[in-house]
């Protein structure tokens, strides 16, 4: 967990206050993450946290924003929209509960860095194939793919 994340959340006080958070990420928090396909963008979290009920916290979270990808056909720089909702279960650091993959511990003090769920969710929101519309792509790549497939 990085200490300068936008999306470490102290579940206590966000389920307590009960109004929604917003975080951002930037293309810094996208090339944090190398080798995953989001070259860059940027996207904005509601987060909204209730409990603990028996020492487990629901996080709910709906990110929205535009992230750049590269192009499937030409490998190009293409920005595409993403839109998700998605929640989670956090065990309280001091519950009984064993925390597993489903459901992650806080930290002590209940804080909780929801940046991997996040990313997570932009890479599951990202359309299956990612291309420019029809005749947009880089057209020395299309000529040389073309030219390969003859």
């Amino acid at each position: 967990m990085r200490k300068d994340s936008p999306f470490l959340i102290d579940l206590h006080a966000a389920a307590e206050n009960g109004q929604a958070l917003t975080a951002e990420a930037d293309d810094g928090f996208f090339q944090a993450e190398e080798g995953t396909g989001i070259l860059g963008g940027h996207v904005v979290a509601s987060i909204s946290a209730s409990g603990p009920r028996a020492g487990v916290y629901r996080v709910d979270y709906t990110i929205e924003g535009d992230v750049r990808v590269p192009c499937d056909r030409c490998l190009d720089e293409l920005s595409i929209h993403v839109s998700r909702t998605d929640s989670l279960n956090v065990a309280a650091w001091d519950s009984d509960v064993e925390g597993d993959e489903e459901t992650p511990v806080a930290q002590r003090g209940d804080r909780y860095d929801l940046g991997w769920n996040v990313y997570e969710s932009v890479l599951l929101a990202r359309p299956t194939v990612c291309t420019h519309p029809d005749g947009q792509c880089d057209p020395a790549v299309t000529e040389r793919l073309a030219g390969q497939t003859d």
